[in-house]
């Protein structure tokens, strides 16, 4: 128990009254506080007081508390009145100060007694308050900082809690620190795992204060969590998938024969997993980890990308190059003669009996190779050959043929991927044959055997009706043919000739004076005494100019200069002085007169006799120097005769 004040005596002089005011606290909690207040008054005086009411007045934090100590009584003597009172007052932070006023009043006439008697304030603690707190977002993994302010006492305890979308667990417990770091490395994956779809999401925290072990408030607070946890792609293959051997033994991409298998290895960001692949850079999209792509029908490089995205998401992606090998079917070329064999050597002859075969193979890929296999008239006529690509085979067969028929060598390779080339057929003629048709009557020929479709003659063809063409399906160009495509495409020979040679607009020339319309057909325009110059750079085509001689004008002239011959007029008389000096010397290379000391001074010896002012003038003709004719404009050249075609 504390005692607010002891024996606290009035100062109105006698009687005297003391007083003690003691308190103890019964209970608290996080907003009020319930005290117990014990009031003695002990009244000091010989005398009695009769009907005389005692009253304390207690103030406690501001708030003043009435407690009647003693009723409306005869006070006599030595008295002891005490009394005890329970008063609860609301929790605020800080200290809480209290005092005390007793007063001795006459409830008749509410005077004073004895004098008002007061107490000095003292301050109690003040009660409890329970911890706020506050959280910093984080990265799943890392620390989180959580702080805690406003708790009271310091010795009060939190109990800490999270929950991550229904993961919960304890942060801290029975703790008195203001700061905390929340470690999460340990329960990393088992908070990843409640964001499997997203990167980041918020955590609540609740806190619960405790003053011996009894709760005094709670707080709470949230953060948002997040995670930069990746898909990865651990491993990426890219493989052939081949079913012919020779292809599977050399591991290689050929297209139209070969696919590509992928195959991935990835691992989705912890917590999440893996949504998606696809795989691009073929003709086909792929759409899954372990992937096998259509026949690839292209050759050329490739860049194959594999792209793997988890469910927050994430993605991850990688490549791989390949090349694909062009292949072409193989082929063979095949020639076939009659001959014999004399003494070990051939000769070619149009009578023998034995057929000499030859020809080359053609293969793609390196290695490859080709099976050769020959038949004469449907039968083997000689062993298979293996051949690379470019080389050539000679073979004389063995058995004999007759002249009077007719023969047939075919010729084919097989590579090594069992592909086949087309056949090649030779027909052997006989000796003498005067015409033979091919075979489903694609063709005649005279004076031999068919080699070939179409009309062959080894004859010389005089043909009297004359020859006309299908321009369409000869293979002209498509301008040309359509010029008969009124003519239900088929055109005379000569006329074809003419438009294909000499279309209209060309020119024709020849040191022949004959007229082309005589030898080719058609409208032509003779062309005398021009030159023909090239269109363009200004001269439009069909257009005329020029001259064979040229006389120049004033302007075309050269600059020059001519030679005069004159002679100049009299005019007027004059005279010339004649000077001289006084040194009396000899002569001189001067044309100077010496004269002596004694001679009369003078600066002219003499003069020559006057013949007045005058001038001269000067007149006279320059010299003539060319003819003022035409000159020749013509290049060097040779003549022919020339015409152009106008129909």
């Amino acid at each position: 128990m504390a005692t607010i004040l002891y024996n606290q005596k009035s100062t109105y002089g006698g009687p005297y009254c003391f007083y003690t005011v003691q308190y103890t606290e019964k209970s608290r909690s996080a907003t009020a506080v319930t005290l117990g207040i014990t009031v003695q008054a002990r009244l000091q005086y010989a005398a009695s007081y009769n009907g005389y009411k005692l009253t304390g007045i207690l103030t406690v934090g501001g708030t003043a508390f009435s407690i009647p100590i003693k009723g409306t009584e005869t006070w006599s003597g030595t008295a002891v009145h005490t009394v005890n009172q329970d008063i609860t007052i609301a929790a605020s932070a800080g200290t809480t100060a209290l005092s005390a006023t007793f007063a001795v009043t006459n409830p008749s006439t509410s005077s004073s007694v004895l004098s008002t008697t007061g107490c000095s304030n003292i301050s109690i603690s003040r009660y409890y308050t329970a911890a706020s707190m506050t959280a910093a977002g984080g990265k799943i993994g890392n620390k989180i900082r959580i702080t805690l302010t406003g708790k009271y006492p310091p010795e009060a305890t939190c109990d800490i809690t999270y929950n991550f979308l229904g993961q919960t667990g304890t942060v801290a417990s029975g703790t008195t620190a203001t700061s905390i770091d929340w470690d999460t490395s340990s329960i990393k994956n088992k908070l990843l795992a409640k964001i499997p779809s997203s990167s980041s999401a918020s955590c609540s925290f609740s806190c619960t204060t405790r003053v011996s072990g009894s709760s005094i408030g709670a707080a709470s607070a949230s953060c948002t969590l997040s995670t930069d946890e990746k898909v990865k792609i651990n491993s990426m293959t890219v493989t052939p998938v081949n079913d012919k051997q020779f292809l599977i033994d050399r591991g290689i991409y050929v297209a139209g024969y070969s696919k590509a298998k992928v195959k991935i290895s990835a691992s989705a960001g912890a917590g999440s997993s893996i949504k998606s692949y696809r795989i691009t850079g073929l003709e086909k999209e792929g759409d899954s980890a372990d992937w096998t792509s259509p026949v690839i029908t292209k050759d050329g490089s490739f860049a194959i990308k594999a792209v793997v995205a988890d469910m927050r998401p994430q993605t991850a992606e990688k490549s791989q190059n390949i090349t694909v090998l062009k292949y072409e079917k193989p082929k063979v070329t095949l020639n076939v003669e009659r001959g014999f064999v004399e003494n070990g050597q051939w000769t070619a002859d149009t009578s023998g009996l034995r057929l000499r075969v030859s020809g080359a193979v053609s293969v793609s890929l390196a290695e490859n190779s080709a099976d050769l296999t020959l038949t004469l008239d449907d039968q083997p006529c000689a062993e298979i050959l293996s051949l690379l690509d470019g080389e050539t085979f000679d073979l004389i067969l063995e058995e004999e043929v007759s002249i009077d028929a007719t023969h047939e060598v075919k010729a084919y390779v097989t590579d090594a991927l069992g592909e086949k080339s087309p056949d090649v057929t030779f027909g052997i003629p006989t000796e003498i044959v005067n015409m033979s048709f091919v075979p489903d009557n694609k063709g005649v020929t005279l004076g031999g055997h068919p080699v070939e479709e179409g009309f062959v003659s080894q004859f010389p063809a005089k043909l009297y009706g004359g020859i006309y063409v299908d321009t369409e399906k000869g293979g002209f160009a498509a301008e040309l043919a359509a010029k008969y495509s009124q003519q239900g495409n088929v055109a005379a020979l000569s006329r074809l000739l003419l438009d294909f040679t000499h279309p209209v607009g060309s020119y024709y020339w020849s040191s022949d004076d004959t007229d082309p319309s005589q030898i080719f057909g058609g409208t032509w325009t003779q062309i005398t005494g021009r030159f023909v110059l090239a269109a363009g750079g200004g001269y439009k085509a069909g257009s005329t100019g020029g001259a064979s001689s040229v006389t120049l004008g004033i302007s075309e002239i050269p600059s020059h200069t001519h030679s005069i011959s004159a002679s100049a007029s009299s005019s007027g008389s004059h005279y010339h002085n004649i000077g001289c000096d006084y040194d009396g010397a000899g002569g001189s290379i001067y044309a100077t007169i010496h004269k002596s000391a004694s001679s009369s001074p003078g600066y002219w010896a003499g003069r020559t006799t006057s013949d007045g002012s005058h001038t001269h003038s000067v007149t006279g003709t320059a010299s003539s120097s060319g003819g003022g004719g035409a000159h020749n404009n013509m290049p060097p050249y040779v003549t022919a005769y020339c015409w152009r075609r106008t129909a």
